[in-house]
């Protein structure tokens, strides 16, 4: 692996500390056979004996979560969502990286991929105190590995809220607060307080969902406020990002499809490990905001319910804005 070295500079000019210099894949002259000499090699190694260990097992987590209509659906569904769903080479890849720390986990998944990162202000998330680090949702996946791995670097610990199945892979198990919005109870909200109460880093995605193509551009669903009425509480400081990122144009048009004809099932959702892969070799920019205390956003109003989601409307619009002026430079 090669590395390549982006100098950072503060607002005077000075260069950052070497700490922050980040890391990234380059490419030589016989790259394009290494990828394919590497995509043979997976595929081969892919080829798991049928009774190997399952960690993602797509018909067990299906029947876990919605066992009625799991009992609707005609034979050879789930046979359909396994291959779909690539659950043999998301098996292999949890085998091959799963078994270590998080951190080391995200950086081999991203060496695989061939993505190489680029930071911009990222002295701000090293500097930040007890950050909740809230960003955009581009294309469910990239954007998580990378930031993951940016915060473990910058502060060795991290709380994510996200999608229980995440907590399938035993490298990122640790990290992940267990969040189903289809399922909410009180352990956990408690599980959501507890990670902002305590010190290491909060990770979230105020949208929940990724961004979808509306109005001829890529937009975040509405943030919720409760990342900002935590931080509050528990008198964070929050720190804004934006990651570069998008899907496929078949994504969107089947997201496009199946909204003209009244689908409420999220179908789009089940491409996401081919989004995935690819983004294999792409350049992922994640840009830092300005860190502000929780409690400056919001000010002395009487009514904060409605303070935080002003708070969170406006840092939704600032983490869009950061993607504008990129495109536009």
């Amino acid at each position: 692996m090669g590395y390549t070295i982006r100098m950072e500079t503060s607002p005077s000019g000075a260069v950052n500390h070497p700490s922050n210099l980040r890391a990234g894949t380059s490419r030589t002259a016989g790259s394009a056979q290494a990828q394919a000499a590497a995509h043979a090699q997976t595929q081969a190694q892919t080829q798991a004996p049928a009774d190997a260990a399952k960690v993602f097992d797509v018909e067990a987590a299906f029947r876990a979560r919605n066992p009625g209509l799991a009992r609707l659906l005609p034979p050879g569904t789930f046979a359909l969502l396994r291959a779909v769903l690539h659950e043999r080479l998301i098996n292999w890849g949890i085998r091959r990286y799963g078994d270590g720390d998080a951190l080391t986990f995200c950086r081999n998944v991203l060496n695989h991929l061939d993505i190489r990162v680029e930071l911009e202000r990222g002295d701000r998330l090293l500097e930040c105190p007890r950050p909740v680090v809230c960003a955009n949702h581009p294309s469910g996946g990239i954007e998580g590995l990378v930031l993951i791995a940016e915060i473990l670097k910058a502060h060795g610990r991290l709380s994510l809220p996200a999608n229980e199945l995440l907590g399938m892979i035993p490298a990122l198990a640790p990290l992940i607060v267990p969040i189903d919005r289809y399922r909410g109870n009180r352990s956990v909200a408690r599980r959501y307080a507890d990670a902002f109460a305590a010190d290491p880093p909060v990770l979230v995605f105020p949208a929940g969902r990724t961004a979808r193509i509306r109005a001829g551009r890529l937009r975040e669903y509405p943030w919720a406020k409760s990342f900002v009425t935590s931080a509050r509480r528990h008198d964070r400081v929050v720190l804004p990002v934006w990651v570069s990122g998008r899907n496929s144009a078949l994504f969107y048009g089947i997201h496009r499809v199946r909204r003209a004809l009244g689908v409420s099932l999220n179908v789009e959702m089940l491409l996401l490990v081919d989004e995935l892969l690819r983004r294999r070799g792409d350049v992922v920019t994640v840009r830092f905001g300005a860190p502000r205390p929780a409690r400056d956003l919001v000010g002395s109003e009487a009514a904060l319910h409605r303070a935080d989601r002003r708070a969170a409307f406006a840092l939704q619009r600032e983490v869009e804005q950061f993607g504008r002026s990129r495109a536009n430079t």
